[in-house]
């Protein structure tokens, strides 16, 4: 289903350089390489990961890079010797439409909705791009999923039990909406034939997000220095922490784990930037991880960005170690031991899909 967008491409020589210097792969010799040749040198110094780790990328905001930095995000680790899956969890499926072998092709024939409503096989949504790294494929259905669990919801209801979606309602263990622990039975399932799964979210507030929300490790909310990105922040952040409490897991350690990423996407008049920059940096110091994704990265629609940001001709070495350095920022984050944060219990769990 998906093809493979740099079969055959070789890596530049100063690019080499660079990523051996970014990563301290010191053995390496300095040459053009294959992609493959990269990726198995660069693995031989990859910091082990204990099991997978779930990466939510999104923002209540459109058009911040949440795409392209899902995109990139993979590619890189990928290419640091990790196995990656990348997770379309949009109906608009751009991160599919980047990849489809077929050129007429617009989406995946099955999604996620499609195995929690249909009864479909995970497994005919999810296809290999290169060695190590593959893509839950996305299509327009997605968009049901906020409907499907509602009337999931009402046939709870009707049976005789408070619904899960009402704040402070009581829920009886023995008629709990199935559906909910499907979902997250699916994700982590996935998940344990991977080191990272990287999921791709729509700009919305809804139950579907809350899916990816609670199964993540780490929370990537990219930013453009504006003053409605710092809106979309507020809103999304509220919303991770109130999923992961409902879920009974440990906030004030994961927290910590939601972090800011600056995409200058759009060029910006430089005195609104820097203000813009200076208020985040005071309003969200903690949150915040440099360096900042410099505008020369920007590459086009979302769907035209399939490539890895080492191989498109316009990305600069700057651009290319910006991704690096973020990427070994979030690996170091994920790769350092932590007190497990406490299993959900069932009420727990339900309520926390079911949103306030």
């Amino acid at each position: 289903m998906f093809c493979n967008p740099i079969e055959g491409v070789l890596i530049k020589e100063e690019i080499c350089d660079e990523i051996f210097r970014l990563t301290n792969n010191l053995d390496a010799e300095s040459k053009d390489m294959l992609f493959q040749e990269l990726r198995e040198t660069l693995s031989k110094q990859k910091k082990k990961i204990k099991e997978a780790k779930h990466i939510f990328v999104g923002s209540n905001k459109g058009g911040v890079g949440k795409t392209t930095l899902a995109i990139q995000l993979a590619w890189v680790l990928n290419t640091l010797g990790y196995k990656v899956l990348l997770a379309d969890m949009d109906a608009q499926a751009n991160i599919t439409c980047a990849f489809l072998e077929d050129e007429n092709a617009i989406e995946s024939e099955v999604s996620l909705y499609d195995v929690l409503a249909g009864g479909a096989d995970v497994g005919r949504s999810i296809s290999e791009v290169v060695p190590g790294f593959e893509i839950m494929g996305g299509n327009e259905r997605l968009s049901e999923i906020d409907f499907y669990i509602r009337s999931k919801d009402n046939e709870f209801e009707d049976i005789g039990a408070d619904s899960v979606f009402g704040e402070g309602k009581a829920v009886r263990d023995d008629t709990l909406n199935q559906v909910y622990l499907e979902a997250e039975a699916i994700l982590k399932n996935i998940g344990k034939n991977y080191d990272f799964v990287v999921y791709d979210t729509n700009p919305e507030t809804n139950k579907f997000n809350r899916l990816s929300m609670q199964v993540s490790d780490i929370f990537i909310i990219p930013f453009q220095p504006k003053e409605s990105s710092m809106k979309a922040y507020g809103q999304t952040r509220a919303e991770i922490l109130d999923s992961l409490d409902y879920l009974g897991r440990d906030v004030n350690l994961l927290r910590h784990r939601i972090k800011i990423v600056i995409n200058e996407a759009q060029k910006i008049p430089e005195k609104k930037r820097s203000l813009v920059l200076d208020k985040i940096s005071e309003m969200y110091g903690d949150a915040l991880i440099k360096p900042i994704i410099p505008y020369d990265y920007y590459m086009g629609e979302a769907s035209d960005a399939g490539w890895p940001i080492f191989c498109h001709e316009e990305a600069s070495l700057e651009s290319i170690e910006v991704m690096f350095t973020l990427v070994n920022k979030f690996v170091d984050i994920l790769s350092r031991d932590s007190n497990k944060a406490k299993r959900p219990g069932k009420r727990n769990l339900f309520m926390s899909l079911g949103g306030k």
